[in-house]
């Protein structure tokens, strides 16, 4: 998550400085929301309710595993650290801006105003979070990137999607890390394709990439209903 370190620097000579840098982005980020949640005066952690039903219990228990093993297992060239980093830190800080923080006050916005549907902001947050990752391959325009943009632009809306219906920013953070840590895990067991020359060390392919994303939508059909209000 190279671009938290646009936001917090961290001294070269600082061990693990990157994720010191993203521990204090996504601190700042879920401070910053805990601020706009109290000035819309919401009671303190509502948005972190998490729906307790059979189908989010064992969406939290894979989600746990999955995060755990690839913490324990890192695929060649990554640490135990950048783990750490890519499927806990950096996914509750971007799931608090972007699900969390942009969503709501693009809410607010629209109930105020009254200019646009709900689906303008699930529509907007996943782009934004989308072009968040296109420096993931310099922001050249490749092939690579539109397969960048593609995917996260897909797994933005379906993890908006999880915090609508759910009315909670926790289901889309455990979905995150699920399938952040899917994909690292995946890497670890030598899976091998396009995007092996673009980042050897994690060989994270389309074809890795499908089945992580489209899992999403059956487990948030189960656990997020009835559906409430939201994006």
């Amino acid at each position: 998550m190279s671009y938290t370190a646009v936001a917090v620097l961290v001294p070269a000579s600082v061990s693990q400085g990157l994720l010191v840098s993203a521990s204090l982005w996504a601190g700042a980020v879920v401070v910053a929301y805990a601020a706009w949640t109290r000035h819309e005066g919401r009671p303190a952690g509502s948005e972190w309710a998490f729906p307790v039903t059979w189908w989010s219990v064992q969406l939290a228990a894979a989600a746990v595993a999955a995060v755990v093993f690839a913490i324990l297992l890192p695929p060649a060239g990554r640490s135990h650290a950048d783990l750490l980093r890519i499927t806990i830190v950096g996914v509750i800080g971007e799931e608090a801006l972007f699900r969390g923080l942009l969503g709501d006050v693009m809410q607010s916005m629209r109930h105020r105003e009254g200019r646009w549907p709900d689906a303008a902001t699930l529509a907007l947050t996943s782009v934004l979070f989308a072009i968040a990752h296109v420096q993931y391959d310099g922001f050249r325009m490749t092939l690579a990137l539109a397969d960048q943009v593609g995917y996260t632009l897909a797994a933005g809306l379906v993890l908006g999607w999880a915090r609508g219906s759910s009315g909670s920013i926790t289901p889309p953070i455990l979905l995150h890390a699920l399938g952040n840590a899917g994909l690292k895990l995946a890497a670890m067991l030598g899976r091998t394709g396009a995007g092996a020359a673009r980042h050897p060390e994690d060989r994270e392919t389309r074809a890795e990439v499908a089945p992580v994303v489209s899992g999403f939508a059956p487990l948030t059909w189960h656990f997020a209903r009835p559906a409430r209000s939201a994006f």
